[in-house]
């Protein structure tokens, strides 16, 4: 039960409301909160945070102005038009490891080789 408690607790700092874990204990053992409503609280807690969540994401990627129709991805990039020494390099970023170590990342070569592609693709 003290795992459903964190979950409630986690999701309510997601959501934005001012309520702890130890309040929501008071308030279960107040109102003689059965076993089954913690679970469906936290139930329904965890499914407002997961659609806060996506609320989120859909948001930025429409502000983002990333085409919808035809999205640029790593699985549609075609990596045989690349040429050069970092090769190898460049098929990796699809990884995002260069994204989650917080480097830098830059894409720099003729016109047409896909240098867009690949930065919408990390939008995505």
């Amino acid at each position: 039960m003290t795992d459903m408690f964190e979950n409630i607790n986690d999701c309510c700092v997601n959501l934005k409301i001012d309520l702890c874990g130890a309040e929501l204990a008071k308030i279960a053992v107040d109102g003689n909160y059965t076993a089954e409503t913690m679970e469906a609280l936290s139930h329904l807690f965890t499914y407002l945070s997961t659609k806060k969540d996506a609320a989120m994401v859909k948001d930025i990627l429409n502000k983002s102005r990333l085409p919808k129709s035809a999205p640029k991805t790593f699985d549609n990039f075609d990596f045989t038009r690349i040429r050069g020494q970092d090769v190898e390099r460049i098929k990796g970023i699809s990884s995002l490891a260069t994204l989650y170590s917080g480097s830098n990342i830059t894409f720099v070569g003729p016109p047409g080789i896909g240098k867009t592609h690949l930065a919408q693709a990390y939008g995505y």
